[in-house]
């Protein structure tokens, strides 16, 4: 059974590190798993649809970008949806898409499908921060059930 998990912490403490063991573990180990990093120090995921294609190049995926962020999203669960693996998201320095500077193209209802996906069974993310889930996405989040409740949170693990 996989579960998406959120790794936060103090600066240099080896918070990349593990999520990058992992990740080239689920790489070397698992056929049925596409494990994907995505680091978002990369201007490419300074959009919805540029984070989608970051994605889509480094993994199997067949994404199609879209003419608008619904589209684009709705491409996005289409693709992990008729994947024959599980993905596996290792995003590093999620914070950055959580900036309130971005939150026009990473809304709601983009945390909300991540959500819904990461509940499906075939799609996990490991999401690598700074901060708290619920302090980094408290702008952009209204709902009563945040997209972040379902990741198991490993704070200060070491």
């Amino acid at each position: 059974i996989m579960g998406s998990t959120a790794i936060n912490g103090p600066r240099r403490i080896g918070k990349s590190s593990l999520a990058n063991f992992v990740y080239n573990h689920c790489k070397v180990n698992f056929d049925d798993i596409e494990a994907v990093w995505i680091d978002c120090q990369n201007i490419n995921t300074i959009t919805l649809d540029g984070f989608f294609k970051e994605i889509q190049k480094n993994s199997s995926l067949s994404y199609i970008s879209g003419k608008s962020k619904e589209e684009c999203l709705s491409n996005f669960v289409v693709a992990i949806r008729s994947s024959s693996k599980k993905t596996a998201i290792f995003i590093d320095e999620f914070e950055l898409l959580t900036d309130i500077g971005h939150k026009q193209q990473f809304d709601e209802n983009f945390y909300l499908q991540l959500r819904m996906l990461g509940q499906e069974g075939k799609f996990v993310m490991v999401l690598v921060s700074k901060e708290p889930l619920r302090e980094i996405c408290k702008h952009v989040l209204g709902v009563a059930s945040p997209f972040y409740n379902i990741l198991i949170i490993l704070y200060n693990f070491i």
